[in-house]
């Protein structure tokens, strides 16, 4: 049996805020899985399981994401 293909789309965003001469203060936004599109797993292809042809998981993440602030100096 074929399963559907995964297709992610991630994502960022970046601000960098100058401080000084030599210092910045960054902030990123990441999101991974950025629509949340699911993408299930192959269907059980076991011919004596009771649970034949059913799909019971999902093959990719949902959506994540994270912030992050960095301090260069």
């Amino acid at each position: 049996m074929r399963s559907d293909g995964i297709n992610n789309f991630d994502g960022s965003l970046l601000k960098r805020f100058q401080l000084r001469e030599k210092s910045y203060l960054q902030f990123r936004a990441e999101v991974f899985n950025l629509v949340n599109h699911a993408v299930f797993s192959p269907a059980n292809n076991t011919a004596s399981s009771s649970e034949f042809g059913t799909i019971t998981a999902q093959a990719n993440r949902p959506r994540l994401m994270q912030f992050i602030l960095r301090l260069v100096f």
